[in-house]
Order: structure tokens, then sequence, then C-alpha cells
């Protein structure tokens, strides 16, 4: 029986896509048993998945019955910029909220996150809707995404200065290769009992190994073919990278693991994350299955985990364990 690990948690970014094997009501009605069966009781969604279709991946989970089957569900605040400006606004929030409650069947969310900080919007209208639908319990939790410290010590501030609800839970990108979380961010949001839920865990299936050796490349994001390449390519296809990965390959082929598998273990039992923590299960063909058996397996073998840690010391003295792009 492996340690207590954080929670598992289903993401939704593919789930609708036509490049995905969730684009169709069954295939989502499958998925939803599977994670089911597996123990998997939390799902994540945004109104903005898939990419380029709007709603459709809560239209799909809704009508897959996640309501009656006892999920968790979090959804997001509604982006119609790039930049997020006015997805916080009072009118936006109130559409977000009523929208996505309806569209997944349910009449109480889990969480809500505020997705990206949306900077022409004042701030404590922002805190003060959040409170206000927090109020009127459409949501059990609040959370905040892709906020830097400084933008997370802002938002606390206000909630203190007015009462109002506070966020306990944090959405950022955190695996063994970017860990840039682990100096300011983590220590914050311990300092105020915030749990972090880790997302691209498996850098966008850059540490599949894959994008390095060039093998089995062929319809993944990493295929110069594949419409989401040139995002992935510009975050993850950097010199510092690809060296961790063979370093990675070099320390887990002697004891059969593969490197998904070791980057999934390394975030549950030996990371910053904890118990209460969370880890985003994305995936875009039905792995999730072998995902979650992968970390049923439990903690590295020792030489694996120093190997991860000296790679995180280099990436981290070269400035390589973190990314500009979102």
């Amino acid at each position: 029986m492996p340690p207590n690990h954080p929670n598992l948690i289903m993401g939704s970014g593919f789930i609708g896509s036509p490049l995905a094997d969730f684009s169709t009501p069954d295939s989502v009605s499958t998925l939803v048993n599977t994670l089911w069966d597996l123990g998997v009781r939390h799902i994540d969604v945004s109104s903005r998945h898939p990419p380029g279709r709007d709603y459709l991946a809560e239209t799909l989970y809704g009508n897959a019955g996640v309501a009656g089957k006892g999920f968790r569900v979090d959804f997001k605040n509604h982006i119609t910029h790039l930049d997020a400006s006015g997805s916080m606004s009072a009118e936006n929030v109130r559409r977000s909220v009523e929208g996505s409650l309806q569209r997944l069947g349910v009449k109480k969310a889990w969480t809500f996150w505020c997705y990206f900080p949306d900077e022409s919007t004042p701030l404590e209208e922002q805190v003060g809707v959040v409170d206000e639908w927090y109020r009127r319990g459409k949501f059990e939790k609040f959370g905040l995404s892709n906020f830097s410290p400084v933008q997370v010590r802002a938002w606390l501030a206000i909630c203190e200065e007015k009462n109002y609800v506070k966020p306990t839970v944090y959405q950022g990108m955190y695996n063994l290769i970017i860990r840039e979380s682990e100096r300011e961010l983590v220590p914050l949001l311990r300092e105020h009992g915030i749990a972090f839920h880790a997302w691209q865990a498996l850098a966008a299936g850059f540490l599949s190994g894959k994008a390095t050796t060039g093998k089995g490349v062929e319809g993944t994001r990493y295929d110069s073919a594949h419409p989401f390449s040139p995002f992935v390519r510009k975050k993850y296809d950097r010199p510092q990278y690809h060296d961790a990965v063979k370093r990675l390959l070099e320390a887990v082929e002697p004891h059969g693991i593969a490197p998904t598998e070791a980057a999934l273990r390394w975030l549950c039992y030996h990371s910053a994350l904890g118990e209460g923590d969370g880890v985003m299960l994305g995936a875009s063909k039905l792995e999730v299955r072998r995902n979650v058996e992968a970390v049923e397996r439990g903690p590295l073998p020792e030489d694996v985990v120093r190997l991860i840690e000296e790679v995180g010391k280099t990436l981290s003295e070269i400035g390589g364990n973190t990314t500009d792009v979102l």
C-alpha cells in the first residue's frame, strides 16, 4: 500500500477536441465511468475547453451526468481576451457562474477558479464579486490560477480587510523541470493554508522523452504537423530541458520505469506537494488508467530521486526551471 499522496484530478483541456479520444458523448461517458472505477472523483474543466470550441467540454460532462455520480467539479471564469481583461468583472463572473453550472448540470460546484489575473478590472470588484457568489452558495471553494506571489498577496490583503472569502486553493504549472514555484509561491501558500494543484505534470508530454529522442513523436503535440506544436515547442524545446530528460531516461531505464511514470511518482511522493494538494491528470487518449496505476506504485527508487534533485538544482542555477510562457 503506497503512502498517501496528493489528490488526483482529471484535467479537461482536450475534452471535446477532434484531436483526442474524448470528443463524443459516448466516449466522455466511458471516461467518466473509468475515472470513477479508478477512484478519481475530481474533475477540473474550463468553458474554454477544448481550445477553439468554447463550452463543449462542460456540455459533454453535463450530458455524461457528472452531477448525479458524485464527482467534485471545478470550473473557471470565462475568458474572451488573451490578456484576460474584463474576465473578472461582476457581469462576466455572473455569466460564467450561471452558464457553467447550467452546462454541467450542477447546482453547486466544488471550486470556482479565477483562471488568469484580470488587470483591467479593479481588484476590489473582483474580490467582492467572488465573495458574493460564494455566499449565494454556488461553489464550495474559491481558487486562484496563474497568479504571481505578489498578486496572491494583493488578493489576500483585500479579503482580510473586507472579511471576504479567501482562496483556499491555487493552481499553477509544476513538474520536475518547472520548479520555480518552490522558491516563493509554495511557502506563501503554506503560510495561508492554501492547497496547490499542479498542472502540466508531464510538461505537455515533453517528459515522455519522445521530443528528445525523436522516437514516436508522430501525432503528438511535438509533431510539427500538430496545431499545438508551436506553443509547446516554444515552452519546452530548449537545450537545458532536453539534457534533463536525457539524464532522466538514463536513470529510470535500469528500473524499467517509464519517464512519465517517474514524473508522476516524483510529483506525488517527492516534490513540494503534500496530501492536501492536487495533481492534474491530462490525457488525450485513454491513458488515465495507466497514469493512476503508475502513481499507485509508490515512491521512486532513491537513485532516481537523487538524479531528479540534481537536475532541479542545475536548472535552478542556469535559470531554466521556469518558463515565461503559460
